[in-house]
């Protein structure tokens, strides 16, 4: 094979088979820095994926889990929480103060995956910290809120966290609820009837780390034996059909307000299987979680 310039001048010849070969050592040289690629893109992938089944197990275990109640305590705890991807922005946290009563805090944060996922590590620690504020919420948030914002500033990105947090008194008869850009939980009776807990346009404040210096207020209503605050996320009532149809706050009402006499551990799963059922049994898009606590 003749060699010329680019103004076709010779420059010499080089031999058909000597150029074949130095293709092919050109070509296996490729394939062996491609294969050498893959194996460290897979190795990292394999970590990634070992990382987030800890993040995972981690998350998991930091969640409280339901127990039947024990001699002389007169409420009763249940959840159902099933992440959408390997970890969740999903949180709640039960906060025991006595036999006689207890808090549920339910959190979302904004986004999905590992960032998400810390913020709900902060919002546990947090929450412990403030046990001393268990009894009211207007002051829990208030004071979980200042906290939050003062971290997520540092990292000069906008994110927040949706809250609400209900706290049962069986002693006192009386249940007290806020929330923080949260959807409204439903207070379930004994009797079936279920409706908004209370005053959510009297209660209902902005979503955690975005205004530091707001003081969230608490709505107050008695109850009565087998009373239940219902608690829960975003993700399963803006589930939606092929259609477009999102399943909706006034279906999930319905929905437990149909299953009266339900016992919790049997009443969350169920409004979970409807609204997969209304998304034609399409996997949920985003974190499910639901919380239940009853007043016995």
């Amino acid at each position: 094979m003749l060699l010329v310039d680019a103004q076709g001048a010779f420059m010499g010849f080089i031999l058909v088979h000597a150029l074949v070969r130095l293709q092919t050592q050109l070509l296996l040289g490729n394939i062996v820095a491609l294969e050498r690629s893959r194996q460290e893109i897979s190795e990292k992938n394999r970590a990634m994926e070992e990382d987030l089944l800890m993040a995972r197990e981690v998350q998991l275990a930091m969640l409280p889990a339901p127990a039947a109640p024990g001699r002389g305590v007169r409420w009763r705890f249940c959840s159902h929480y099933a992440p959408a991807g390997g970890v969740s922005g999903d949180f709640f946290q039960l906060l025991q103060v006595s036999d006689a009563s207890a808090g549920i805090l339910v959190c979302d944060v904004m986004g999905h995956g590992v960032r998400s996922a810390l913020v709900t590590a902060m919002v546990r620690a947090f929450a412990e910290d403030l046990r001393p504020d268990a009894t009211d919420p207007g002051r829990l948030l208030t004071r979980l809120n200042r906290s939050l914002t003062a971290v997520l500033r540092q990292s000069g990105t906008l994110l927040f966290v949706t809250a609400a947090y209900a706290f049962l008194d069986a002693a006192a008869s009386t249940l007290v609820y806020g929330q923080a850009g949260h959807p409204t939980g439903f207070l379930r009776g004994a009797a079936g009837d279920v409706e908004p807990l209370p005053a959510p346009g009297e209660v209902a404040g902005p979503a955690l780390g975005l205004i530091e210096d707001h003081e969230y207020v608490a709505g107050r209503r008695a109850i009565a034996p087998g009373d239940a605050a219902i608690l829960f996320t975003d993700g399963v009532f803006e589930v939606r059909n092929k259609a477009g149809e999102e399943w909706g706050l006034e279906r999930l009402q319905a929905e437990i307000a149909r299953r009266r006499g339900r016992a919790a551990a049997e009443l969350l799963p169920a409004l979970v299987a409807e609204a997969a059922r209304h998304a034609g049994g399409a996997p949920f898009d985003d974190d499910v979680c639901l919380v239940s606590l009853e007043t016995l």
